[in-house]
């Protein structure tokens, strides 16, 4: 079976994440984020889940997170026809998806030297992006943020939202231009032992590769 919207869109899942209204607001998020920019190890199971508007649809799927160093690696697991995997390592980000049996998978790179010019949730979340110079953000009462780019256009991202309870991100919610939106939820953080090759990867045999 081919694989469709595994990530609602490359823009959208790469364009989506953080500044604040107020630099109160700014400096808040900022520190509830470092421990995951700086993590020696953290993973979690997630939960997926994206609505197209244009379609009129909704996937959930499940799979797991891990960040390194300013590393990432974010697998989809299920349902089959949602699987993905995304890398993050010193050499680019990799996006695939696999298209069935029969058939290679859909790569896309996008070099780390690009990467860390995108004005993206997770160039954000892995400290490749100031809050301040890219998101209006406001603190909603208790640990909720909500965020808007500085410049309209700038990203394929319309808003976004970051949900803590205490220290640790619960959610992480973007809507694109396009209105489709996408949830993710994280179920329970946990520090893992991890090495930088943990985080390397070769596209599959025989894939194509796509380079932004």
């Amino acid at each position: 079976m081919k694989k469709t919207w595994a990530f609602v869109s490359i823009g959208a899942l790469l364009f989506s994440l953080p500044v604040f209204g107020q630099a109160g607001d700014t400096k808040a998020l900022t520190r509830l984020l470092e421990p995951y920019q700086r993590s020696s190890g953290l993973e979690s199971e997630i939960v997926k889940v994206s609505e197209q508007s244009l379609l009129g649809k909704t996937i959930e799927s499940e799979g797991w997170i891990q960040l390194y160093k300013g590393r990432l690696k974010l697998k989809i697991l299920k349902p089959e026809e949602s699987q993905s995997l995304m890398v993050l390592n010193s050499k680019a980000l990799w996006l695939e998806v696999p298209l069935g049996e029969g058939f290679p998978p859909s790569v896309t790179k996008i070099s780390y030297k690009n990467f860390k010019r995108l004005e993206g949730i997770w160039s954000v979340i892995l400290g490749y992006g100031k809050l301040e110079n890219l998101f209006e953000v406001t603190q909603e009462p208790g640990r909720k943020f909500n965020l808007k780019p500085i410049k309209w256009g700038s990203s394929d991202l319309k808003s976004a939202m970051l949900d803590f309870k205490r220290d640790d991100l619960k959610s992480l919610e973007y809507t694109d231009q396009q209105g489709n939106r996408v949830l993710y939820k994280f179920k329970k953080w946990k520090d893992q032992k991890m090495k930088m090759e943990d985080f390397e990867y070769t596209p599959p045999k025989g894939s194509g590769v796509s380079e932004l």
